[in-house]
């Protein structure tokens, strides 16, 4: 696990994945079967983009909630 800057705690698995995203593995990372790192990797990318945006989205709180 890694902690940026007292900023959220994140698994090198989820860790994993994001590059994996980002370095152009998005349909293999999508294509991997629901679990907790998946979740994880969710709420991660979730967080960042509201962060970015200065802005909470209603609607995937409605499907983390759900």
């Amino acid at each position: 696990m890694r902690s940026c800057g007292g900023g959220r705690v994140v698994t090198d698995e989820t860790l994993t994945l994001c590059r994996a995203v980002l370095g152009g593995g998005l349909k293999a990372v999508l294509d991997l079967p629901d679990g907790p790192v998946v979740h994880d990797l969710e709420a991660f990318a979730s967080a960042l983009l509201e962060r970015h945006i200065e802005r909470r989205l209603r609607a995937i709180r409605v499907l983390h909630d759900g």
